[in-house]
């Protein structure tokens, strides 16, 4: 039986790709997301920089996993999500994470 919640919250790996001397190194972190409806995720220009940071903004409620660069825990606030969006390569990390929890192809071909 299918369960239908209102305004879902659910956690998913985020794989960023990091750029370092020499080439990249992928780390992963716990992001907790808001599911959308299709009719909320349409207020947002995903095309755009500045909607896809507002989209982020409505949909990641926390994370694990994070430490600044003196180890210390990186806790969720507004202003640590804002730093986080400035960096093109975790604000598409993000995205992509999203995305690939709600759209249901990563389940399927698991099971092909």
């Amino acid at each position: 039986m299918l369960k239908i919640v209102r305004n879902p919250e659910f956690k998913a790996p985020v794989k960023v790709v990091l750029p370092i001397d020499g080439g990249q190194r992928e780390a992963t972190f716990t992001a907790r997301f808001r599911a959308q409806t299709r009719s909320e995720q349409a207020a947002y220009d995903l095309a755009t920089v500045e909607g896809t940071d507002a989209f982020l903004g409505a949909v990641i409620t926390g994370w694990e996993g994070l430490a600044d660069e003196d180890g210390q825990p990186f806790d969720y606030s507004s202003s640590n999500l804002g730093l986080l969006l400035d960096l093109g390569y975790v604000r598409v990390a993000f995205v992509k994470a999203y995305f690939d929890a709600t759209s249901g192809i990563r389940a399927a071909k698991r099971g092909n």
